[in-house]
């Protein structure tokens, strides 16, 4: 009986919501089964032989009081009534039979199964766990299920000497299984597709984790079953242990008994993570022979600590604080591994050092800067900043000359300035703050108040590579400074504007400063900047006018806060794009960062059970309460990335920083016991109320576009025709084009993004040249000049029309022996020719223009040598355009070897594909559709 599409969505939606922890199986249920974790409509059961999930999908419920009190479905399909739920079991193929799998970390919660009236069979005070581990399932393979979030997550680990080939499943129960576009395995049931994403692989060699290619197989096994094992690439070395399918790369608690938060985190070179924070923790963890491992008293102590690039070990880590309030708000990590903190201190005896620019504690609170050694076992300097009132550092940055940059809010009318600084004296009830300090922080380079007549504050600070700094925040000044031609010079009117400041290198006047933000409250709260000068913000804003750009991932506020995402082109005088980023309830966006690809990277907070997520992401369903989101943007603001992270808990990410390979790593805190943790991670359990948190996640990216063209020498294709008469030898050159492309469907009634995909095609065809012998693949680069996409709905299936335009160009570098007259082909479309035998007359051929207007012609010079007339006949496209006359023929001395660059530039080819798109986002599209939505579809290209 076919089951109705409410009854699909139930069963996956009950897979999403597995538990977190697992129960030992002591006469609960059947003796195959060693551990379970079961609800009221799932279950999932751990055998030495296979792992059983069973599904069942609401009962409908019985009508019991007042109808108006109580309204309850009285009827009950036929379909629905008939179906009693499904099984599907993952199965071990060849592996060891008696294995039995174990519980693992145990959790802090114990079960109790008091069923029936007899007591002797009632089972209680039993223990929970986090994970289930089979060890040796395989001859050298362990395999480890752990629970969070609503997935079920599971890593093999392959011991040195074993290949990972000896690793074979089978999903008994499914119709069918498959690999989609992207990698990801498809287990097809009667009732859904699941899916299982691309396996990520790692291997620790010398301390470092090694990224180690891998990817699913898919095989037929006997005659009616298909299994699925995994293939890794020349780079998997059998000498170490090999990690297989870690969504996380790494991610831990780090606290103690009391409370912990993570407030800010940098990465250095190597992949060490630096965390600062405020911990309560009599018992936080601190490495011996650090500067400071006792706690210091008062409220809370601000910590510092390194991590190392597994994620499995402390470098150091040491409090920093008196004997009161101490609090590290952010930190940065300079070439050498120092680390520079700032935050906020009420201590008079706060660590300082002698010869420090302040070195007593001016009054109320006071903003500290700290640069602690490379090993954490001492203070290279530390200084309080501060007037006679509350001052509190919120952000730091550090340029290559090692000189520190700080922002924060002061209220002090004697903060510490310096004379010719922009801005001498406190305007209001709090000014912002921009302080400089020299590399040993014995004086200020500079330092500037920042504001109004009203209430200001900074959150973020960067530096570019000419020593200006780009602050951000939120202000009520209707007089806040700003410069002529920036975006905004007036108040945009509501509680607060957020604001964005680029001050010169000396501090003593704005490069730009302009009001961001519309009618209601808005805030800055960090701040990024790219070799070019583009500034990129994140923060929070209720306005339902905040200033958004067209075609921006999502133009209008869904929920009470959204967070945005803005990116402010270098004069300051107008967006790049601007985008709302939220659901229905409260998201905040508190830390930004971007790669040297411009790509850009957000972390934050939302309590919204619908915040934007991608397909495949870690994390796709909210958890509860508070969930840190971690979300990455492409240069033109279009999503390719965004996942919660969090557990049933409060969960929020206020720091994030990004490695040259582009990993993200997140900090902040959690009170979740179920926060995701992986299996070696430093610290795998809540050590008690709030702990900060450490995670890296590994983004998944898109090597794209990627381009190949390779001449086969030993075996080329040749063909020979007859043009206008003359006889011409042309190579045929396989030519591959590998796109990677993001789909957004919107809802454009709403205003708000439905789903978004990102697809991977890819192009073959051969291209015809002139080409001088002998040819090897070392003589040809092809590479694509421009690429543009574009889209559209079919309505009756709900997939996509994805049409990929491309300008392409081929160099190809040779020796060759030049005649009087030499004569070269010029680039021309494959016309249809005939064979020597035949009639030696053909349709005349046109010349292409190099590209059409569709892209700028490009002014690219070649980068190898002197570039005779180009030599070509590229591939055919259905219509010939008029063009320009063929060049002269090249008339060179005779007998000149040299060496030629021969370049070809194609005019446009169209290619065209059909996505077909994911169920989930098909249901959603149908939904929308049904309400009479209007929906459109956008594509992004990845270059």
């Amino acid at each position: 009986m076919p089951i109705s599409e409410k009854s699909k969505q139930e069963i996956w939606e009950n897979f999403r919501n597995l538990p977190l922890l697992f129960v030992p199986n002591v006469g609960q249920t059947n003796t195959r089964v060693h551990y379970f974790a079961r609800g009221s409509r799932y279950g999932v059961y751990f055998t030495s032989e296979e792992v059983v999930f069973t599904f069942f999908p609401g009962t409908p419920r019985r009508c019991h009081g007042h109808p108006k009190r109580f309204p309850c479905n009285k009827t009950v399909s036929e379909e629905e009534s008939s179906f009693h739920g499904i099984a599907l079991a993952l199965h071990f193929l060849n592996a060891n039979p008696v294995v039995i799998p174990e519980g693992k970390h145990e959790g802090t919660g114990k079960v109790n199964y008091l069923i029936g009236n007899e007591p002797s069979k009632w089972h209680t005070n039993l223990s929970t766990y986090h994970e289930v581990v089979y060890q040796g399932l395989w001859k050298g393979v362990d395999l480890v299920f752990q629970g969070w979030n609503g997935q079920l997550k599971y890593t093999f680990v392959v011991q040195p000497g074993t290949h990972p080939d000896v690793i074979q499943l089978f999903y008994r129960g499914a119709d069918d299984l498959s690999l989609d576009e992207m990698g990801n395995l498809q287990i097809q049931t009667p009732y859904g597709v699941l899916i299982d994403e691309r396996p990520t692989s790692y291997q620790i060699r010398d301390g470092q984790q090694v990224e180690v290619t891998s990817s699913f197989v898919v095989k037929q096994y006997m005659t009616d079953e298909k299994v699925y094992s995994f293939q890794v690439g020349n780079d998997y070395d059998p000498q170490y242990p090999l990690i297989i399918d870690p969504d996380l790369v790494y991610s831990t608690y780090l606290g103690g008994s009391g409370s912990d938060e993570g407030s800010g985190i940098a990465v250095d070179s190597d992949g060490n993570a630096y965390i600062t924070g405020s911990t309560s923790s009599l018992d936080f963890p601190v490495t011996p022979g650090v500067f400071s491992f006792t706690y210091r008293g008062g409220i809370s102590d601000a910590f510092v600590t390194k991590l190392n690039s597994t994620g499995t070990a402390l470098i150091y880590s040491t409090y920093l604080g008196g004997s009161r309030f101490d609090a590290g708000l952010d930190i940065a990590v300079d070439a050498s591994g120092n680390a520079y903190v700032t935050g906020s201190t009420e201590s008079s005896d706060f660590p300082t050092t002698p010869g420090a620019f302040q070195t007593t504690l001016a009054g109320g609170s006071d903003v500290f800067v700290t640069k602690l050694n490379s090993s954490g076992t001492a203070l290279i300097y530390s200084t309080y900043l501060g007037g006679s009132l509350d001052d509190d550092g919120f952000d730091i940055a550090v340029d290559p000359l090692r000189n520190a940059y700080v922002t924060g809010s002061t209220q002090s009318l004697n903060f510490p300035h310096t004379p010719g600084a922009f801005q001498t004296t406190l305007a209001g009830e709090y000014d912002v703050f921009v302080t400089k300090l020299n590399p040993s922080g014995s004086t200020l380079v500079y330092s500037t108040f920042l504001g109004g007549s009203g209430e200001d504050e900074s959150f973020g600070i960067t530096v570019d590579a000419f020593g200006n700094a780009y602050v951000t925040g939120s202000t009520d000044s209707l007089n806040f400074p700003t410069t002529p031609g920036a975006l905004f010079t007036t108040y945009r009117g509501g509680h607060t504007d957020a604001f964005v400041t680029k001050l010169n290198s000396s501090g003593t006047a704005l490069v730009y400063s302009t009001y961001l933000g519309g009618s209601g409250y808005d805030r800055g709260t960090d701040i990024a900047v790219d070799s070019s000068g583009n500034a990129y913000i994140t923060g929070d804003t209720d306005s339902l006018n905040f200033p958004t750009t067209p075609q921006a991932f999502q133009t209008v506020h869904a929920g009470f806060d959204d967070a945005f995402v803005t990116k402010l082109n270098s004069t300051g005088s107008a967006l790049v794009y601007s985008t709302y980023l939220g659901g229905s309830h409260f998201d905040t966006g508190w830390s930004i960062s971007i790669d040297s690809l411009r790509n850009v990277y957000v972390t934050g907070d939302t309590n919204s059970p619908d915040f934007p997520t991608t397909l495949h992401a870690f994390q796709t369903a909210h958890a509860d309460l508070d969930d840190a989101f971690v979300i990455k943007l492409n240069p033109m603001g279009t999503m390719l990335y965004s996942t919660y992270l969090g557990g049933s808990g409060d969960d929020e990410g206020f720091g994030i920083a990004i490695d040259a390979s582009g990993n993200a790593y997140i900090t902040g805190d959690t009170n979740s016991l179920n926060f995701p943790s992986t299996p070696s991670a430093f610290q795998i359990v809540n050590a008690g109320g709030f702990d900060a948190f450490v995670t890296k996640i590994r983004i998944p990216t898109f090597s794209c576009p990627s381009v190949l063209c390779e001449f086969d020498a030993s075996n080329p294709k040749r063909t020979t025709c007859i043009v206008n008469g003359t006889i011409v030898d042309v190579a045929l050159v396989p030519f591959q084009f590998v796109a990677c492309v993001v789909l957004t469907i919107r809802d454009d009634t709403l205003g708000i993004p439905l789903c978004v995909e990102p697809v991977v095609v890819t192009f073959n065809e051969d291209v015809a040249l002139c080409l001088p012998d002998p040819l090897g693949n070392e003589n040809i680069v092809c590479r694509i000049l421009d690429v543009l996409c574009n889209a559209k709905l079919v309505p009756f299936d709900q997939s996509i029309l994805l049409n990929i335009t491309l300008c392409k160009e081929i160099q190809v570098e040779a020796d060759v022996k030049l005649q009087v007259p030499a004569r070269f082909c010029s680039p021309r479309r494959l016309i249809s020719c005939v064979v020597p035998t035949m009639s030696p007359t053909c349709p005349p051929f046109l010349f292409p223009p190099q590209c059409p207007s569709l892209f700028p012609v490009p002014t690219v010079a070649p980068t190898f040598a002197p570039t005779l007339a180009p030599t070509a006949i590229p591939t055919p496209i259905p219509t010939l355009t008029p063009a320009p006359a063929p060049t002269a023929p090249v008339l060179e001395l005779e007998c000149i070897h040299i060496r030629k660059v021969y370049d070809w530039i194609f005019d446009t080819n169209t290619y065209t594909n059909k996505i077909t798109l994911p169920e989930a986002c098909v249901r959603t599209i149908q939904e929308a559709l049904q309400a009479g939505h209007r929906i459109s579809v956008s594509c992004a290209t990845s270059t």
